[in-house]
């Protein structure tokens, strides 16, 4: 199985990458997940594609409502679809930088 390509975090931690992103012409973002790992602690075991579930997600703005659209699914290879979600919701963009953001309480896996 291929290994996701590695990528560096802003503070140089090794990750690795499990999206694929794209923005289309009209301004879309989608984005695909391209690996799924079981997690025990901080062991992770990678899933072979042929049974690994799948997440596509469309997000938009929607100049008719005034919202940002989104569409999610979760398909796996084996069972089929499993979950679908289309909705919209409106940002509460505040003000601030990331590095204002405390992340002390996020779990790292990497």
């Amino acid at each position: 199985m291929e290994s996701p390509p590695v990528c560096r975090t802003r503070d140089s931690a090794p990750c690795r990458r499990a999206l694929r992103l794209h923005v289309s012409a009209e301004g879309w973002l989608r984005m695909r997940s391209v690996d799924t790992w079981l997690w025990f602690g901080r062991l992770r075991i990678p899933v072979p594609r042929r049974l690994s579930a799948r997440v596509d997600l469309t997000e938009r703005w929607d100049d008719e409502s005034e919202t940002q659209r989104v569409d999610v699914s979760l398909t796996n290879p084996v069972l089929g679809p499993v979950f679908e979600y289309r909705g919209s919701f409106v940002y509460d963009p505040r003000g601030g930088s990331l590095d204002d953001v405390d992340t002390r309480g996020i779990e790292r896996r990497f």
